[in-house]
């Protein structure tokens, strides 16, 4: 490796633990800073700052280049990185970015209680105008939790672009997943929450029932979903919805919705209306 570390150690991070913080995303074999890289505070983007100028690069011949040491920053080979917002000047600034850490890094929604000071309508106003510059939003789970997402025009641009975006192999299991968690007992009566969360696991057999979806395939895809934090393993066995998929905003739950009725019943008359209203409103 040309930064001459354990190879194990950095495909470790790759994988699970900087996604898992939201510091970085990936797409197949991009990647990008992730949201959580918002709330870091400018010590450390200073910090980082320093450690990017020092890393080798390649050249234009494909060969490593040592970095040129602290004197070097005014050689051509320096990448510059734009300066970020001034650390926070008083301690209501400071609040206002540790909540939004808080926020950022959790695995899931964080309970009122947990966080009171959000309970301020002051303090909620200026986290939602924070956050909103950074394109993201505060998104109220339940009556009782917290927690960020993307606004609906940020993740429509996302998609449009393909990133952060699943594979094909991934939306198919994962929408199997929500059939057999959420949708089917919910029809049932058994799954009253409106949002994403289930109590109601899928097996792995059940998944591979349909034929065209292989086992190898599935893991595949599976693993691929726990890491971006879609899917989840429950304690007794099985799958259940991710906590990622408590970050949907209102809107993008409904559009979820309605593709799972498109998808469940694609001549039926609610997929026409459907595909009609998105026709008109593109």
């Amino acid at each position: 490796m040309a930064l001459d570390a354990d190879r194990n150690t950095i495909v470790t991070a790759l994988d699970t633990t900087l996604p898992t913080a939201g510091l970085i995303t990936l797409n197949g074999d991009r990647g990008a800073l992730g949201p959580a890289a918002a709330a870091l505070p400018s010590t450390i983007w200073s910090q980082l700052r320093r450690i990017h100028e020092r890393l080798p690069r390649t050249t234009e011949q494909g060969r490593w280049r040592e970095a040129a040491p602290d004197t070097g920053l005014e050689s051509s080979t320096a990448r510059w990185i734009a300066a970020g917002l001034p650390a926070p000047a008083t301690e209501f600034d400071e609040n206002i970015r540790k909540i939004i850490c808080a926020l950022e890094t959790a695995e899931g929604p964080i309970r009122r209680a947990d966080l009171p000071m959000l309970a301020d309508p002051a303090i909620r106003a200026a986290v939602e105008i924070t956050l909103a510059r950074c394109g993201r939003t505060l998104i109220s789970v339940g009556s009782h939790s917290w927690i960020t997402g993307y606004p609906v025009a940020v993740a429509s641009a996302l998609a449009r672009n393909q990133l952060g975006t699943l594979q094909p192999m991934e939306r198919a299991v994962l929408a199997l997943v929500l059939l057999h968690t959420v949708a089917i007992p919910r029809a049932r009566g058994t799954h009253l929450d409106d949002t994403w969360a289930s109590t109601h696991p899928v097996h792995m057999d059940t998944l591979i029932a349909n034929r065209t979806i292989k086992r190898t395939a599935a893991v595949a895809a599976l693993r691929g979903l726990r890491r971006a934090g879609f899917v989840a393993t429950a304690k007794a066995g099985g799958y259940l919805p991710g906590p990622a998929l408590l970050r949907l905003t209102p809107t993008q739950r409904n559009l979820l919705w309605e593709d799972l009725i498109v998808l469940g019943r694609p001549n039926g008359y609610m997929a026409r209306r459907i595909r009609e209203q998105r026709t008109t409103s593109a």
